[in-house]
């Protein structure tokens, strides 16, 4: 498959788009290509200490999942908002 670049979009910054090849092409960028550290995170637009945690880990792959899925704002509210529109429902 080809992939049509825009005026301002590297290939580099083209591939950074599809998130699970981020690392693949920070760690190219910087041990094959020779780019600095700057120069990547200016290109691909990730953090300076993103792009060092890539090189030195020598992860090929990120993956955040979370502990505990945080309750929203509303959550105290939600059982007395949850009545509340059951009483309105039954209103004529």
């Amino acid at each position: 498959t080809t992939l049509s670049m825009t005026r301002n979009s590297s290939p580099a910054s083209r591939l950074s788009r599809r998130g699970n090849n981020r690392p693949v092409t920070i760690r190219r960028a910087y041990f094959q290509d020779k780019k600095s550290i700057k120069h990547i995170c200016r290109e691909l637009r990730v953090s300076r200490n993103t792009v060092r945690k890539v090189i030195r880990s020598g992860a090929t792959e990120m993956t955040y999942e979370r502990t505990v899925q945080p309750q929203p704002k509303i959550g105290p509210w939600k059982g007395k908002l949850d009545e509340m529109l059951a009483a309105n429902a039954r209103k004529p």
